[in-house]
């Protein structure tokens, strides 16, 4: 749901101020929702899947074919790992072709429709959640160590970067109407922040004891200017759902206060840094002019993608999206593609790189790797 270019610009400035060199040898470790997801989705029994067109549409690697991807090319963490070095793609872990060598180079363990709590995500059946990636990442650390010993697995860990983006669909399920066959009355709005809260610092702190040391951690975007919450909460255009995005406000406020305090506890053996995406999607939406958006509001640009895709569900041939010339120039493809992000090309990205970060969009700045 986070629009990928503004997500991306900020999280490079994150790792260029940070001193994250650009190198051959850039592991990153992926965990998160479908905003991540490279395809593990694939390889078990789910309804949230990306395995059919016109999903990887743009992704040159592929033909065009779909890989599991929930977006029409790249997500944000491939195009982080090109910026830094590496023609690498993380793979995903549960697919079979991944290899052992893949895990000094990174893995994919996110999962679309996983959530923070196991629970998230019940309707769409199968999904990973965090618990379990991270449980993933546990028996390939151990398989680290069998294949290059205990010093050396250490070593590439405290370099790599772990990056986690979830958090989504525990809220979006909150939102959604109560099924009242499938579970009991939802708790309180601050109670659900606490669970998600204390279910993240577990994982958070787990990953740090099998040798995680630099944290990347992307917070909730403003859900209740999705279309699917828009359309849940009859919104009409060019508003938002505002108690959806006050609920998402209050979980992220309450996920920089526990970063904050793991800085503290760790010390400068390791770091956390908070992805504002919240504040990203927002700044689009009031200056959607300077993004390169021709109409009127952002939202009519949002819909009519929605549209244009949905009626292409049905045919057997997909034409390319026409971002690879100038991206500014097709301003209807700045926002979403379908329900996800969509891929900005690396012309956009480069071009807006020589700002500076600001202190409402990524915390704390002054921290380095």
């Amino acid at each position: 749901m986070i629009p990928l270019h503004s997500l991306l610009i900020n999280m490079l400035l994150v790792l260029t101020i940070l001193r994250v060199p650009y190198t051959s040898s850039f592991t990153q470790f992926i965990f998160g929702d479908s905003l991540v997801d490279a395809g593990n989705n694939d390889y078990i029994f789910t309804l949230s899947r990306a395995d059919s067109p016109p999903y990887g549409i743009d992704f040159v690697p592929s033909g065009g074919r779909p890989t599991g991807r929930f977006t029409n090319g790249r997500t944000i963490t491939d195009i982080i790992g090109q910026a830094l070095g590496p023609r690498w793609f993380p793979p995903p872990y549960l697919a079979p072709s991944t290899s052992d060598g893949a895990l000094f180079k990174g893995i994919n363990y996110a999962s679309g429709s996983s959530g923070i709590l196991d629970e998230s995500g019940t309707l769409f059946i199968g999904r990973v959640p965090l618990r379990q990636q991270v449980d993933y990442f546990k028996q390939s650390r151990a398989h680290m160590e069998r294949m290059a010993g205990e010093s050396s697995t250490k070593e590439i860990l405290k370099t790599a970067i772990f990056s986690i983006t979830s958090g989504s669909n525990d809220i979006l399920d909150y939102i959604q109407p109560l099924i009242p066959f499938l579970g009991e009355d939802k708790v309180s709005p601050g109670l659900l922040h606490d669970f998600m809260i204390s279910n993240l610092t577990i994982q958070l702190k787990r990953l740090h004891t099998l040798g995680a040391r630099k944290f990347i951690v992307v917070g909730v975007g403003p859900l209740g200017c999705i279309p699917f919450v828009r359309a849940l909460k009859l919104i009409s255009n060019g508003r938002c759902a505002m108690e959806a995005n006050e609920l998402t406000q209050g979980y992220n406020k309450k996920l920089v206060k526990l970063l904050s305090g793991l800085n503290q506890e760790f010390g400068p053996e390791a770091i956390f840094v908070y992805a504002n995406s919240y504040n990203i999607l927002i700044d689009i939406i009031r200056n959607y002019r300077h993004y390169g958006f021709a109409r009127s509001s952002p939202f009519e640009v949002v819909f009519s993608v929605k549209r244009a895709k949905i009626t292409q569900l049905g045919r057997t041939s997909y034409k390319k999206t026409q971002i690879t010339e100038n991206p500014l120039a097709f301003p209807s493809l700045c926002l979403y593609w379908g329900l996800h992000s969509a891929i900005i090309t690396e012309q956009m990205m480069s071009s807006e790189l020589n700002g500076d970060i600001s202190p409402d969009k990524v915390y704390p700045e002054k921290l380095k790797f």
